[in-house]
């Protein structure tokens, strides 16, 4: 048996201004307790786990991480997604104190 999940959208912002990069894996963050606690949102935790896994990596290149998204817990009934987009750091300025 397949597990399913129904999800209402409330308060939808457009991406349309946001360019997404093909291949660049994005940092999941999963915030609240209930992700932990909760079967069926520990359910939904692996899903979007699954959903965003491409490949398996050996490792990562912290310079090239630059899309984060964030899954909040409010509740037993709602998860607040965010996504966040820093700017590329090239390798000369990762070291510097300004960052």
């Amino acid at each position: 048996m397949l597990d399913m999940f129904e999800f209402g959208v409330s308060e939808f912002k457009d991406l349309v201004k946001c360019s997404f990069e093909t291949g660049l894996k994005p940092v999941l963050l999963f915030q609240g307790e209930h992700f932990d606690y909760d079967e069926r949102l520990s359910l939904v935790k692996n899903l979007f786990i699954d959903f965003f896994h491409t490949r398996v990596m050996e490792s990562a290149d912290i310079l090239a991480m630059t899309r984060t998204i964030v899954f909040t817990a409010l509740d037993h009934e709602k998860i607040h997604i965010t996504q966040y987009e820093s700017p590329k750091i090239s390798e000369g300025l990762a070291f510097q104190d300004s960052i």
